[in-house]
Formats: C-alpha cells, sequence, structure tokens
C-alpha cells in the first residue's frame, strides 16, 4: 500500500469500505450515479481523510490526463507559408 492509497477499512456502519470507493470513484467524479450512490460516497469522504487524500490526488491526475489527451488530438501547428518557402529553398539540390 502506497502512501497516497487509503486502507481497505471500513469507516462507518452502513457504508462503503476505501476499496469500494476506490473503485467507484470515476462513476462519482461524472456524475454517473445514483443519488444514494452519491451520498454514501460523500458520507466515507467525510469520515476518511486517506480517501479525502485519494480523491485530491486522483482528481489532478485525471484533469492532467485529459488535459494532455486533448493536446495530443489538437492539429499540429501550421507552418507559415514563408518559412516553408524558405525551408524547400534551402533543400533544393540537397539528396
Amino acid at each position: 500500500m502506497t502512501s497516497q492509497e487509503p486502507s481497505k477499512q471500513q469507516v462507518s456502519g452502513k457504508g462503503i469500505t476505501c476499496r469500494d470507493l476506490i473503485g467507484s470513484l470515476m462513476d462519482y467524479l461524472d456524475s454517473v450515479m445514483t443519488a444514494d450512490e452519491i451520498a454514501t460516497v460523500q458520507e466515507h469522504l467525510a469520515l476518511c481523510p486517506s480517501c479525502r487524500n485519494y480523491l485530491e490526488s486522483y482528481v489532478q491526475t485525471v484533469r492532467l490526463t485529459r488535459t494532455e489527451l486533448r493536446k495530443a488530438d489538437a492539429p499540429p501547428p501550421v507552418l507559415p507559408e514563408e518559412l516553408a518557402q524558405r525551408i524547400r529553398k534551402s533543400l533544393d539540390g540537397v539528396e
């Protein structure tokens, strides 16, 4: 277990375990849970500092990953025509 990873304990009698919470974080962040499931996750987070820290790290990782994926999907920068012409001219006769 890493220092960022929550324990496997259950922090509330009717709630979920840390392991269960970790397995459902993406659904929680994407808001694809029922109101009861969201309430259960929020109750656990209110009682478990380890999971709150883990969630914060997870959110940052997701945000950075999505940002990088958007960059990868962006079209390549356009080379100014004047520069392209100069490059072609400098390469004339080069084999």
